[in-house]
């Protein structure tokens, strides 16, 4: 039998992430269908939605996961340094671009989705304490501001086709949080 917690149904569901993750670089999300998906992953429609409502229900989950993964990156490691965080982050993101491409196009023609899940609700006591944070309102306009633009910022580069390195894009990350002529330059030339 073919339940949720067995091999064969893991290995299903990878087989479907993986056929759609190629059409995704061939065409738009609202081009794919769940037809084509189980054609070309030889399984049959019923099979498709034991796994998934429909194409965005994959896409959502897909990225559930690699944001889960990217979280857990940030979070999970006391003594990471948000350099080499965002750096692994930029890679990540290069090397899964049609999906974040995807994402990125839903998530602009429907403001209101909410594809990413998070795992800021499970560490807010801790992420407050970590980042010297007032309150945990305070990281969560924190948390919005900044995903806001991050978002924006790794949109453009992959609509450039990630023409900038990882590194490259890290640079220029660093210096919108510690932009110069800031205002400890100002005191400091006092």
């Amino acid at each position: 039998m073919n339940t949720k917690g067995n091999q064969r149904y893991q290995d299903t569901r990878k087989k479907i992430e993986t056929v759609f993750q190629e059409l995704l670089q061939e065409k738009r999300l609202q081009e794919i269908t769940v037809s084509e998906i189980c054609r070309l992953a030889g399984i049959h429609r019923t099979t498709f939605y034991g796994h998934f409502l429909d194409t965005y229900d994959c896409m959502e989950k897909l990225i559930g996961e690699m944001y889960t993964e990217m979280m857990e990156h940030f979070v999970g490691e006391k003594e990471a340094r948000l350099e080499e965080g965002f750096l692994w982050l930029f890679e990540f993101v290069r090397e899964h671009r049609s999906l974040f491409l995807g994402f990125i196009e839903i998530s602009y023609e429907n403001p209101n989705y909410q594809g990413l899940p998070t795992l800021l609700e499970q560490h807010k006591e801790e992420m407050v304490k970590q980042m010297d944070y007032m309150s945990e309102e305070e990281l969560l306009y924190h948390q919005e501001f900044f995903s806001a633009g991050l978002l924006a910022m790794i949109r453009r580069w992959l609509l450039r086709g990630c023409v900038e390195s990882p590194e490259d894009m890290c640079r220029i990350l660093e210096r919108e949080y510690a932009p110069r002529g800031g205002k400890e330059d100002a005191q400091e030339s006092r």
